[in-house]
């Protein structure tokens, strides 16, 4: 009966591990977004949004947090293209900020590396509480990972996948 009981008890997830996420890096958003069937751009530049509006900023009782949050949003910077120089590129987009239990996805204004799905002739931002399409403060090594999956390079999963 006991060993039953101390099974049951080392199999059984705590509340604290609920949320089980695989690593998510910046090619794993690249390798996502090309073989989506929604159309999206690796963008690099500034990111501009009301950081309050943020599901985890505004609320007292994480319990509360809603499922989705979206925030008007700008973008300024370059679209980044597989051939050639990159383009200037400035829209207003919809961050949109999934959030599953008490874990949120999120973003930071500032200077990201992201991937813009495009709607129509609107744009839409997306993070969730296991990863996203925005990459705040992007160093040489992000960057240089997105260049490569551009020109049809190398370009891997993180670890795991």
């Amino acid at each position: 009966m006991m060993r039953m009981l101390a099974l049951c008890l080392c199999v059984m997830p705590s509340l604290g591990q609920a949320l089980s996420c695989l690593p998510w890096g910046v090619t794993d958003a690249y390798l996502q977004a090309d073989r989506s069937d929604a159309s999206y751009i690796p963008v690099i530049g500034t990111l501009d949004f009301d950081e309050n509006a943020l599901p985890l900023a505004r609320l007292k009782n994480p319990d509360d947090l809603p499922k989705d949050t979206t925030i008007p949003a700008t973008f300024d910077g370059l679209a980044m293209v597989r051939r050639g120089a990159d383009a200037p590129f400035a829209t207003d987009l919809t961050l949109r900020v999934e959030c599953a239990a008490h874990w949120c996805g999120g973003a930071t204004p500032g200077k990201v590396l992201a991937f813009l799905r495009k709607d129509g002739d609107a744009y839409t931002l997306g993070s969730g509480p296991c990863g996203g399409y925005v990459f705040s403060a992007p160093d040489r090594a992000t960057i240089k990972k997105v260049r490569q999956c551009l020109k049809g390079r190398a370009c891997a999963p993180s670890a795991l996948r």
